[in-house]
Order: C-alpha cells, then sequence, then structure tokens
C-alpha cells in the first residue's frame, strides 16, 4: 500500500458530520438554464439547502464562468414535482473525456426553502457547517502527506470541523476513509501555517480528479478562531452578492410597468 497506518490523536473538539445519500438521485432531473438562453442538462451528484454539484456536458457549458448566475432546476417526473432557484456559478472544472463539474452556490436560499414539501424535502440536505468555498481569485494550496510521501491539492471547501481537498486521480485513489495524514495550509490574506492531523472521511473520483472530504483532529483546535473568522468573511462576501442580485422582473423594468 502507498499510505501505511499512523497514529491519530482522538477528536475532542468537534462534532463528526456525516453526509446524506441523495435518495433515489438517479430518478432526478437536473436542467441549467444558461445566460445565453439555453438549457443544459445535468447529472446530480451533491446537493444541500445551500448549493449543489452537477456532472455537465462539457459543449453545452463551455461558456459558463465561475461567478456567472444561472437557473437550476431539480425535478422529479415520476412524482410530478419540481424546484427552480438562481445559482451562482463558483467552480467549473474539467471532469475527463466531454464532462465538466460544476459547483453551484444558491441564491435566495429562502425562497427555496417555500417551494420544499415533506417529498421534497428530503432530497435536500439542511446540513448547515458553515462550509464555504474559497474566492476563486484566492486558491489555496494543500499539502498533505504520509510520512515522506507528499501530495500538493487544492482546497475545495472548508469549515471550522473540515477541509474538501481536489487532487489528481491517481493520487486521490491511494486515498480511503479513515487514513489519516496531515496537512498544511495558509489562508488567504495570512501569513500562519495551519497544519496538523486529518483524517479521510470519503472519497469520489470524477474523471480526472479525486474529490476527498477530510475532519480536521484535535490538533487543530487551536486555529479555531481563525476557521470561524475565515467562514464569517467568506458567509458575509455570500450574502453581499446574494443581495446584489436582482430575480427576473424586479427592480425598475417592474416599477415602470
Amino acid at each position: 500500500m502507498f499510505f501505511h497506518k499512523k497514529c491519530v490523536q482522538p477528536i475532542t473538539c468537534r462534532r463528526e458530520l456525516k453526509r446524506n445519500a441523495i435518495p433515489d438521485s438517479e430518478t432526478l432531473v437536473v436542467e441549467l438554464d444558461l445566460s445565453n438562453g439555453d438549457m443544459a442538462p445535468a447529472d446530480l451528484y451533491d446537493l444541500t439547502i445551500e448549493g449543489s454539484a452537477v456532472i455537465a456536458p462539457e459543449d453545452l457549458v463551455a461558456e459558463i464562468n465561475e461567478g456567472d448566475v444561472l437557473q437550476f432546476t431539480l425535478a422529479h417526473p415520476m412524482h410530478g414535482w419540481s424546484v427552480c432557484t438562481p445559482a451562482k456559478v463558483i467552480r467549473s472544472v474539467p471532469q475527463g473525456p466531454g464532462q465538466t463539474l460544476i459547483a453551484l452556490q444558491f441564491i435566495n436560499t429562502g425562497n427555496l426553502y417555500s417551494q420544499l414539501d415533506n417529498a421534497m424535502g428530503r432530497y435536500f440536505s439542511r446540513r448547515r457547517n458553515n462550509r464555504v468555498h474559497p474566492d476563486k481569485g484566492k486558491v489555496i494550496d494543500v499539502k498533505v502527506a504520509d510520512g515522506s510521501t507528499q501530495f500538493t491539492g487544492k482546497i475545495y471547501d472548508i469549515s471550522t470541523e473540515g477541509i474538501g481537498i481536489t487532487l489528481s486521480q491517481e493520487e486521490g485513489r491511494q486515498l480511503h476513509p479513515d487514513m489519516p495524514l496531515s496537512a498544511a495550509f495558509m489562508l488567504p490574506n495570512s501569513d500562519q501555517l495551519i497544519q496538523g492531523e486529518i483524517s479521510v472521511r470519503q472519497r469520489r473520483m470524477m474523471g480526472d480528479m479525486a474529490f476527498v472530504g477530510a475532519l480536521f483532529s484535535e490538533q487543530f483546535c487551536g486555529y479555531s478562531d481563525i476557521f470561524v473568522d475565515y467562514v464569517k468573511m467568506r458567509k458575509l462576501e455570500n450574502l453581499a452578492f446574494e443581495d446584489s442580485f436582482e430575480e427576473p422582473g424586479s427592480g425598475d423594468d417592474e416599477e415602470a410597468a
């Protein structure tokens, strides 16, 4: 095995998080209404009340850029329901031949809540663990290692309790759930090195990349204030973006009518 097992300190300062599987996800239909008027079908990868990740045909979403706003529709044809909400593109990553992974942040989650009944709500994880994505212009590199073996990845999302890391497929295949690793990174606009043990909780292979979710050990407790401040800052930036967004039919056009 490429990595060998080593001891990780018991985690005492955080609540362990578990990702809920999306029930009957193969029966769901996802459509993206793009700003140019086109529609792109997509496959669902991840879904919470705050956002989603989808896989779409590369040629249909080639013009999508981070920061764009599009309309996200999720439907269950068999049960006869659908929900629709505006969403901001926060990541667009090639996923092998002909596919692109698109990470979306829902705008106006209050309106989304109002569309959900008990039947629809079970598809949306209402977990709110203050997970945020780094700003597109401030990429966070992270070094993960086991002994002398080291990979360099990028932090995809971060919370006070753990991080999501993107690695190459080859590197990701050498990780498995519960594997302990060391991690070191610096948050944007900071010169403080954050480092300690992490534990792999999940891994997904998507095209040429691997998405690895890991939890912090108690060694990260000393950085709690730093994480809280960073998450709060990103939340405020996202709220500022949401406040600046006007839904179709609002604003001057509506008043003129």
